[in-house]
């Protein structure tokens, strides 16, 4: 098959898709098919590499395709990108788009509306009730004027997760939900740093014992929440530091001013995005993986620390229930005193600590390998 992925972005700030995208598009063209993925790039950035796509196994069997973006007043379809994206439509089995409000996305339906082509929406948490209250008068209005009659026409809405598709059928659409979850390739934990790198990587860290917050800066990721728990687990765990890793989104300078406030700096460690080995060396030395999200689609983050056995604490709003039915993290409401008793169950019983590291290990590898998803959502496509 011809399969063309189309995505805003490969830009490994954005988030969780730069990653999941490319990664499902590589498990595709590993397992024989012809695979493109298209993104947006800044016209200034040509010439860097691609920071999302370097670490993924089998990337060099996919095509990538990238349309030159200068600024969105200079919208991309009416640069030479639009005959190359409708090329790309035309000369394909199957397209598959992921995120929901990008021009790039909405052009992209369109034209293959207009080609008559099989085609698939991947929300990746946009349709959850959080993201759609975000900008929401301006989602409505796409919806009705671009996007209703798009989605309705695809072949089907591509969910994470049962609580994604729960979302999706809020929306009212014509089409059917299919759930097909993010994944790992196993092949990316082999030959990992050795214990302790990250401390060289990062020495201001002192080589003490540290919780591992890993995702972008932003409010949804529930930066105040982290600051108020730490506050608490800071006071039980004098030899605990906290290291937030990722890229600023707006939210570092509220984080750092309730750090402060809670006299906290001496004992949290900001050290920007984490790519490759480094971020394996962070996953690889950390007591605990801690993410209280107030909205997640599928966190990419969740399953590779899991795939560390690393023990996770996450907010049910994560939407990962898997790990309560298998116990393999624990899984609590968005609330300072139930994040807070999680991480020091987490961190005041090694056996435990170790319990939960492995059953999570064990989960990912068994469920979650991009190759069985890769699989089964080609046997979708084949339909």
């Amino acid at each position: 098959m011809k399969i063309t992925h189309v995505i805003d972005s490969l830009d490994p700030t954005k988030g969780g898709p730069s990653l999941s995208a490319p990664s499902l598009a590589a498990a595709q063209a590993y397992l024989g098919h012809e695979v493109t993925i298209t993104f947006l790039r800044d016209a200034k950035l040509v010439g860097t590499p691609h920071e999302a796509s370097v670490p993924i196994p089998h990337i060099d069997k996919v095509n990538l395709c990238e349309i030159l973006s200068h600024k969105f007043s200079n919208k991309f379809f009416i640069q030479d990108g639009a005959q190359t994206l409708s090329r790309l439509i035309a000369d394909s089995d199957i397209i598959h788009m992921h995120g929901v409000w990008d021009p790039i996305l909405i052009y992209a339906g369109k034209v293959s509306l207009q080609y008559r082509k099989k085609f698939i929406f991947s929300p990746r948490g946009m349709f959850h009730p959080w993201s759609l209250m975000q900008k929401k008068w301006r989602k409505k209005l796409m919806l009705l004027l671009l996007l209703k009659k798009i989605l309705n026409n695809c072949t089907f809405v591509h969910a994470l997760n049962k609580i994604e598709a729960q979302a999706v059928e809020r929306m009212k659409l014509k089409s059917p939900t299919k759930i097909y979850p993010n994944g790992v390739f196993p092949s990316q934990f082999d030959n990992l740093p050795t214990p302790g790198s990250f401390y060289n990587f990062f020495p201001s860290v002192r080589k003490r014992a540290f919780i591992l917050f890993l995702a972008r800066l932003h409010y949804v990721k529930g930066l105040d929440y982290v600051a108020d728990v730490f506050a608490e687990i800071s006071k039980k765990f004098p030899d605990i530091d906290l290291v937030i890793a990722g890229p600023d989104k707006g939210a570092r300078n509220q984080l750092e001013n309730k750090l402060k406030a809670h006299d906290l700096t001496d004992r949290v460690h900001i050290v920007g995005p984490l790519y490759g080995n480094k971020k394996y060396a962070a996953l690889r030395d950390a007591k605990c993986f801690f993410l209280p999200s107030r909205q997640e689609g599928f966190s990419v983050s969740i399953i590779e620390a899991m795939a560390m056995e690393l023990p996770v604490v996450i907010s049910e709003n994560c939407n990962f229930p898997e790990l309560i039915q298998h116990k393999a993290g624990l899984v609590v409401p968005l609330n300072v005193e139930a994040l807070e008793g999680a991480l020091s169950a987490i961190l005041s019983n090694n056996t435990f600590r170790e319990k939960i590291a492995a059953a999570g290990k064990k989960l990912i590898f068994s469920k979650y390998s991009w190759y069985t998803i890769a699989q089964n959502m080609l046997v979708e496509y084949e339909k």
